[in-house]
């Protein structure tokens, strides 16, 4: 980004992120094939008609929210979803407020990428599905250190801002393992 300038990077960035996604979804596609279970439910939806099918899915919506364990659960990913999208505010934050430069905070995708790597092969293979709520409550936990750490560090410092960026990668890689 130093090198380029902001606008060029991120152009060629989104376009290698282009390409590489649609190449994962067909390969992804190719490789998928529907479970029996799927099935059945396609054929249970094929019968229904548009107004059965949008009363079933309202009945359905009805039934889940009357679970507290479900609403509580929608809260938090609500929740994720705004702290994502404050992603952007935060390099804005880092940038114009902690002066740390494009090129320190180029940094924090890849960190972010060898994170939930090594998050992966130290840490998940070893936990099975009936830690979710310990996942969640680690994830949770991360987000929320890296967001205080944010208010905390002080201006450039590029360790703080790793903390955050590490913490924050992690809570969210953690995250979507849990949910």
């Amino acid at each position: 980004m130093g090198r380029f300038g902001l606008v060029p990077a991120m152009r060629a960035l989104y376009g290698l992120a282009f390409v590489l996604m649609t190449g994962m979804f067909i390969f992804r596609h190719g490789l998928l094939t529907e479970s029996e279970a799927g099935i059945e439910q396609q054929r249970r939806h094929d019968s229904l008609s548009l107004v059965a099918s949008v009363l079933h899915h309202i009945e359905t919506v009805r039934q889940n929210l009357a679970n507290r364990e479900f609403r509580a659960l929608t809260a938090v990913c609500v929740l994720f979803a705004f702290a994502g999208g404050m992603d952007f505010v935060t390099i804005l934050f880092m940038n114009n407020q902690l002066h740390l430069t494009v090129t320190q905070l180029s940094l924090i995708p890849p960190l972010g990428a060898v994170s939930s790597i090594a998050l992966y092969h130290l840490m998940l293979k070893h936990v099975h599905a009936k830690n979710e709520r310990v996942l969640l409550v680690f994830s949770l936990t991360g987000m929320a250190e890296a967001k205080f750490l944010l208010l905390v560090i002080p201006a450039g410092s590029l360790w703080g801002m790793l903390a955050v960026a590490g913490l924050g990668a992690v809570g969210g890689y953690l995250f979507s393992v849990a949910i």
